[in-house]
């Protein structure tokens, strides 16, 4: 596959974007541009995984929970301004981002319209591949034989939640409908009071069955 232009975004990216949250990323390979959280999670990484086992995903999640709480509210540090002191008794506004959230309410909270302004403000220049194919977003199109090995530019049409490819000089290719942007795969589920659409098609194989 041969593409140029940005790269699209990852769900991720769009998760967070959806639940109105700007998601900064830092230089590939740089991690001491965010040295505190690099070893805030090598701290947390000591304190809850190294030289142990955890039978049980939710039991890792207790452990790393406990040792959360300890490092924030009991153990003195010596990051920059805390003076010895534990973070969140010198910033207990830190306890909370002011956000409303929880799982329970994220359904509610994620807003498809943000997603979809955030997509039309991007443009992608990819390469047709000499099946006819263009790869965005880990999904494919196909365009056509006709087009191979063409430039083709990608804009996002909120209006239709659809894809529009166009040559370089700007000729209408055609429109696709997205794929892989519906709300419940960038959530990860449907809530048991969201009604299933008839043609809902399971992620299989489906673990433990």
């Amino acid at each position: 596959m041969s593409s140029t232009g940005p790269s699209f975004p990852t769900l991720f990216t769009l998760w967070l974007v959806g639940l109105g949250i700007t998601h900064v990323t830092s230089r590939p390979h740089r991690p001491t541009d965010q040295s505190q959280i690099e070893r805030n999670h090598r701290t947390q990484g000591d304190f809850a995984w190294k030289d142990q086992t955890f039978e049980r995903l939710d039991l890792f999640q207790q452990a790393l929970d406990h040792h959360r709480q300890a490092y924030n509210e009991l153990y003195p540090s010596e990051a920059a301004h805390c003076d010895g002191h534990p973070p969140l008794s010198v910033f207990p506004t830190a306890r909370s981002t002011g956000r409303p959230y929880h799982p329970d309410l994220e359904w509610d909270l994620l807003d498809l319209s943000r997603v979809d302004t955030f997509l039309a403000e991007r443009v992608w220049t990819r390469k047709v591949n000499t099946n006819g194919t263009v790869h965005l977003g880990d999904h494919y199109y196909i365009l056509g034989r006709i087009w191979k090995n063409r430039s083709v530019s990608i804009r996002f049409l909120p209006e239709t939640r659809s894809f529009r490819f166009q040559t370089k000089e700007g000729l209408l290719i055609s429109d696709f409908p997205t794929q892989g942007l519906e709300k419940e795969l960038l959530v990860g589920l449907i809530p048991a009071n969201i009604p299933l659409p008839a043609n809902l098609q399971l992620f299989l194989p489906l673990p433990g069955v």
